[in-house]
């Protein structure tokens, strides 16, 4: 029992601003979440990449829209 306290405050100590809390979503996932696992383990990071997808493709819409013309870039 003595040994594994002392592991446990080692770890404490290595993640130290760290809560469960906070580490458990970087934890790579053991579900299935199809051909998304494949590219990304981490449900995080694979938000963090949709949201970013999303972000780049209504960017260029807006870009492409015709209420965006020489007139209103100047404005």
């Amino acid at each position: 029992m003595s040994r594994l306290t002392t592991v446990h405050e080692q770890l404490a100590e290595i993640v130290a601003p760290g809560t469960p809390r906070t580490i458990l979503p970087l934890a790579p996932e053991s579900s299935n979440a199809g051909y998304w696992q494949l590219l990304v383990l981490v449900s995080l990071v694979r938000h963090m990449m949709l949201a970013a997808v999303l972000s780049l493709t209504l960017f260029m819409g807006v870009g492409l829209s015709s209420y965006v013309n020489q007139t209103s870039i100047f404005l």
